[in-house]
């Protein structure tokens, strides 16, 4: 009985659970996949031949985790036509690659999380539209890159609306800091801003005037919510933490659970994350749906959460492995931190996506929570 986690080189998640089935006795590993243009050498496809078979173990179970490709991150040197035509087709020909190959795995292991739900994680138009068939409510949304529309969608909510990117966006400024796009409230002067040349597509969304947020962690049929509030006019929870809001783990009605179990399975996946959102009428409001979402985080803010506990218990469970409570108990990421992080950091060095250590991208929000209440 073994699990083998397939995601990115830099995903600190894949290194810890790896970490801590190995402590309880369970058998992993973590294949990291290379950047876009790079085919892993681990990965080829024989016929009459079972893929990964040099490997793992025939019994293996297999956790899709993080298989997007890596967001190239923008330069001010614009690459020669010739060789921009060259990196979109490597590019597309890997995706390719690796969207047929995953998809294959399943015919020969056991699987924790459908690849092709990883591969639709940031299909948001579909998260939305099965999260409404299910019976969740969704805020009024508008996606599109036609500006009279978006012009009308803000006037009709009285330019009371947020901007969501349909995928990450990365740009390095001067002195090389990294900022990423997130959810951010608009004006009307941005609204005009973005009238000024054709707009890519993105997500318009009326504004939850919020009371609390939710990042709900699932393992199988298990709910971890962790509920943040205390801070009027929160739009992005990520920003929200970092300016010490409330965190609690907590209990969601038996109902809203039901329906979020029940967009996990209809999404294939066995693992995920939630967005979800509660307005100033008690009312719950669907955000976003993501299989390769951070929960590490919330035990690093307070191991009341147990966060790489609860997802070694169900990666034992999928694997087939019966282990001990002792054994459980034992794990917890802070012991993962000082055992085992040193040496995936001196390993990877500089997250390979994002170009800056991993465990700023992994453990961000937490860190400066404490550097505020130390500097406090």
């Amino acid at each position: 009985m073994s699990l083998l986690t397939l995601s990115l080189k830099g995903d600190v998640h894949a290194s810890a659970i790896s970490w801590a089935l190995n402590e309880v006795g369970v058998s992993a590993a973590f294949l990291a996949l290379n950047s876009a243009g790079s085919t892993p050498n681990e990965l080829s496809f024989r016929t009459g031949e079972r893929p990964l078979a040099d490997s793992i173990d025939r019994d293996a179970t297999l956790f899709f985790r993080r298989l997007s490709i890596p967001v190239n991150v923008a330069t001010d040197a614009p690459l020669h036509e010739d060789a921009a035509l060259e990196a979109a087709n490597q590019e597309e020909t890997f995706t390719r690659f690796l969207e047929d190959f995953e998809n294959t795995l399943p015919l020969y292991y056991r699987v924790v999380n459908d690849p092709s739900a990883v591969r639709r994680s940031n299909k948001k138009i579909n998260h939305m539209a099965t999260a409404e068939a299910i019976g969740l409510d969704v805020p009024s949304t508008l996606v599109s890159s036609d500006i009279n529309q978006i012009r009308a969608f803000a006037a009709a909510h009285e330019y009371d609306i947020v901007y969501k990117p349909l995928r990450p966006n990365v740009w390095r400024l001067d002195g090389g800091h990294l900022v990423t796009t997130r959810t951010r409230r608009l004006t009307r002067d941005d609204i005009e801003t973005i009238s000024a040349s054709p707009p890519m597509p993105a997500i318009y969304q009326a504004l939850i005037q919020k009371r609390a947020e939710y990042r709900v962690c699932i393992f199988g049929d298990q709910c971890v919510a962790a509920r943040q509030g205390g801070l009027p006019g929160m739009v992005d929870w990520r920003s929200a933490m970092r300016r010490g809001g409330e965190v609690e783990r907590v209990d969601l009605p038996s109902a809203l659970t039901a329906h979020l179990l029940k967009l996990a399975g209809a999404l294939g996946a066995d693992i995920c994350t939630m967005d979800i959102a509660e307005d100033q009428a008690g009312r719950y409001w669907f955000l976003d749906f993501n299989t390769n979402g951070q929960f590490l985080f919330l035990e690093q803010y307070d191991t009341a959460f147990d966060m790489l506990r609860v997802a070694t218990r169900y990666l034992s469970w999928a694997c087939g492995a019966s282990v001990s409570d002792t054994a459980l108990n034992a794990i917890s990421l802070q012991r993962y931190v000082d055992e085992a992080y040193p040496a995936f950091v001196a390993d990877e060095g500089q997250d390979t996506d994002l170009g800056r250590p991993v465990v700023r991208k992994a453990f961000d929000p937490a860190l400066k929570i404490e550097a505020a209440r130390q500097a406090g």
